[in-house]
């Protein structure tokens, strides 16, 4: 099974990153190959072209919070339930390409998730873009819950996993990204709430989304066409 993870994006964070694939300066990370720099050259591979994608989701995780559930990630979110978010989603070649990368070298990334994938970093959303993402949420929060709940998926763990993490980025200034299969003993997991222990306001919404319509007494009786 295929498991999906976001995290925080930090841009101080990706510039060092950067910085070390370029050996502009010393890594930093436990996890870090030293084949990593030779990678970055103009025919790197699609599988190269996903180790250095993974770095920098590798990056983030070692600072900031993992946050995960079942079925929750930028790149699903924009295939099932709302393309509109896909306007604030950037390929993660962008971060290479805006610190001086050529873009001829980035080539090979990819632009979302493949879910049939190995192990890659997806899209990310950047730091001055997360205030739109909010708005969104609060304004199609309740078109989204019935989305979910109409393809039998429980909406409860799901919102509340967009509604945290977009909260902390927003909080701290930072942006999203996406990764699939990184998720290693020590980083910092971020459980997602249960329906009783998640936030009433959240909750209530949600409920009301995606209650039955109820019906009058005479549409009881009323014969279908």
């Amino acid at each position: 099974m295929q498991l999906i993870t976001v995290h925080l994006y930090d841009p101080e964070i990706a510039a060092a990153y950067i910085d070390a694939l370029r050996r502009r300066s010393a890594p930093q990370w436990g996890w870090w190959q030293d084949d990593l720099p030779t990678l970055l050259a103009a025919d790197m591979s699609e599988a190269d072209a996903a180790r250095i994608g993974t770095g920098l989701a590798l990056a983030m995780a070692d600072a900031h919070p993992t946050y995960h559930s079942e079925g929750f990630g930028l790149t699903p979110w924009e295939a099932m339930y709302d393309r509109g978010v896909g306007m604030f989603m950037r390929p993660p070649a962008r971060v290479f390409v805006d610190h001086g990368i050529n873009p001829i070298v980035t080539g090979r990334m990819p632009i979302r998730l493949d879910l049939q994938g190995g192990i890659m970093a997806g899209a990310w959303i950047p730091p001055h873009l997360i205030p739109q993402l909010d708005q969104m949420i609060e304004e199609r929060l309740e078109r989204w819950a019935k989305r979910i709940h109409e393809a039998e998926v429980d909406p409860y763990p799901l919102l509340a996993t967009m509604r945290m993490v977009t909260d902390d980025a927003l909080r701290s200034g930072l942006g999203i990204i996406e990764a699939i299969n990184i998720l290693a003993p020590g980083f910092q997991v971020v459980e997602t709430p249960d329906r009783k222990r998640m936030n009433a306001s959240l909750r209530m919404r949600i409920d009301a989304a995606i209650e039955p319509e109820k019906k009058s007494f005479l549409d009881r009786f009323r014969k279908k066409d």
